[in-house]
């Protein structure tokens, strides 16, 4: 506290007669004395106290400078205002920054030279603002944000200004941004809306996460890539879990009886390209689901699986094609389960079925060799036929 001195030094103290304070006769003072407390408690540098008249004023200027709280000042030589340090600028822009007092948080770090901080200020002015698009606030925002991010290098700018770039819905940016700070999941997410699967799925591969990679995929139902995907990763052994192998035969057998019963034909055959556990009597029965009953045929007789293609002759009523079969391989109690029903079949009545003579001789043949006299009136039946 400085007092400013003049002709008031000539006045002695001896000179006043101290007069006790009495609280009901001076009760007057009160409120100038709390302007006076207030006053002297505001002040952060130096407090001046100007009184143009010196006989008032020396009893509390002298008091003030015996207690050593006051020093003379020389108001013609020095300068009344001392200007804040940089760092008292930045300590009140923090203050103010707490306090969500953004404008004058600016001003604050712009004296004290924060130029980061202050651009950050700034972004959060702009997406409060409410005069303009939430797409352009917020995409002004984030500028604003990795502007001050190359001078500081601040990683939570650039988390920030990510954020504001999904708030503007532009989700590649922001999930760009995302990747750089190694936000993975943060990434995926922006990467999903702006459905750039592509992307999510090379997100997941860097970070060793290959079966969160097939479910980026697979949550959206997209089942032949998802497919590929893991076939991929066992075939060129991108991935040592052993469980890989499990989870693509998985997938196979779930979207496999998917498409089968979808009658499907196309997206079952790519299905079961992708099958990497042989499992032929299962690729057969999905493709009986799916109304391709001759691709199951074949599935079974290059297979050698004979009684599965015969049972399905049988239930396609392909009788000739059973019975040569069934000869072919000297399985003479499916020859006679052809032959009879080829017989039942001419014995209808209207029927159209004719038989050649090669068919009767084959169920003369069974006839006999399995001593089935029972049907002998029927196999007369059927020659006359």
């Amino acid at each position: 506290m400085e007092a400013v001195a003049s002709d008031r030094d000539k006045y002695s103290p001896l000179s006043y007669l101290l007069v006790e304070f009495d609280s009901n006769l001076h009760k007057g003072l009160n409120s100038e004395l709390k302007s006076l407390y207030t006053a002297v408690t505001r002040a952060k540098t130096k407090l001046w106290i100007y009184e143009t008249d010196n006989e008032k004023c020396f009893p509390m200027y002298h008091y003030w400078l015996s207690r050593h709280v006051a020093t003379k000042d020389h108001v013609q030589t020095q300068s009344f205002a001392t200007p804040s340090s940089k760092h008292v600028w930045k300590v009140q822009g923090d203050n103010f920054k707490v306090h969500k007092m953004y404008t004058q948080a600016v001003q604050c770090y712009k004296m004290s030279g924060e130029t980061h901080l202050q651009k950050e200020m700034e972004a959060y002015i702009v997406m409060s603002g409410a005069h303009v698009s939430t797409e352009v606030r917020f995409t002004d925002a984030a500028v604003l944000l990795l502007e001050a991010n190359e001078l500081c290098n601040d990683p939570k700018c650039i988390n920030i200004a990510a954020e504001c770039l999904e708030q503007a819905m532009k989700y590649k940016e922001a999930a760009f941004l995302y990747e750089k700070l190694e936000k993975s999941d943060n990434a995926v997410g922006a990467f999903k809306q702006e459905e750039d699967f592509t992307n999510c799925v090379r997100i997941r591969e860097k970070h060793n996460t290959c079966k969160d990679a097939i479910k980026v995929y697979t949550e959206r139902k997209m089942r032949i890539e998802a497919l590929d995907l893991a076939k991929r990763y066992v075939e060129e052994k991108v991935v040592t879990d052993p469980d890989m192998k499990t989870i693509l035969d998985g997938l196979v057998h779930e979207y496999a009886s998917l498409y089968a019963k979808q009658k499907n034909k196309s997206k079952l055959d790519k299905v079961l390209n992708c099958m990497i556990i042989p499992a032929p009597e299962k690729v057969a029965i999905y493709w009986k689901l799916c109304g391709e009953y001759r691709i199951a045929l074949d599935i079974y007789i290059a297979e050698n699986m004979l009684n599965n293609a015969l049972q399905l002759m049988y239930e396609q009523e392909w009788y000739d094609e059973g019975l040569k079969l069934a000869k072919e391989q000297n399985m003479d109690q499916w020859s006679l389960n052809f032959a009879i029903q080829k017989a039942r079949l001419v014995l209808e009545p209207n029927a159209c079925t004719r038989v050649n003579t090669d068919f009767i001789a084959e169920l003369q043949r069974i006839c006999d060799l399995k001593s089935l006299s029972k049907w002998h009136p029927i196999l007369s039946t059927v020659e006359s036929s």
